[in-house]
């Protein structure tokens, strides 16, 4: 099976010493998962921010900005946009389509969220938008797999 990963945050991916015990949960997570569906046989591209782009770990790890030109060459079985849903409006040829998050909110998701200080004296959340919810791109969405917060 044909999986892509589009990692969508500014949190540089660590992939060429392995996995990334240090940074956030999926930036863990995704590297090591990757490896682990490539050592099945599976054959896995991740486009992401990574500090050294090229094969490791039998996966391909490319630059986000090369998604475009790939989409025109390739036909995954399924893309899987991490965490944030705005790839999933790109024209990518596939049978699937995952949103895999690790926000899960009452109101629901975004396509997309950026560091905007809004309301600062709020914290970490007063410091994000969040933008066009996912209840906007229903169609274009087969799958999703969260994570809440809210289980700690």
């Amino acid at each position: 099976m044909h999986i892509v990963f589009v990692y969508g945050r500014n949190s540089e991916l660590q992939v060429a010493n392995g996995t990334n015990r240090g940074g956030g949960a999926i930036a863990a997570t995704l590297p090591e998962l990757a490896a682990r569906l490539a050592a099945r046989d599976h054959v896995i591209d991740v486009f992401a921010l990574c500090d050294d782009p090229g094969i490791h770990r039998r996966v391909r790890f490319h630059r986000r900005e090369e998604l475009a030109g790939f989409a025109e060459l390739a036909q995954p079985d399924a893309v899987v946009v991490v965490p944030d849903g705005l790839p999933l409006l790109f024209p990518i040829r596939t049978r699937a389509r995952v949103l895999w998050t690790g926000n899960a909110f009452s109101s629901g998701d975004v396509a997309l969220s950026a560091y905007w200080p809004w309301a600062p004296q709020l914290g970490e959340v007063g410091n994000t938008a969040r933008l066009y919810p996912l209840s906007m791109f229903g169609s274009l969405i087969d799958l999703v797999v969260a994570k809440s917060c809210w289980q700690r």
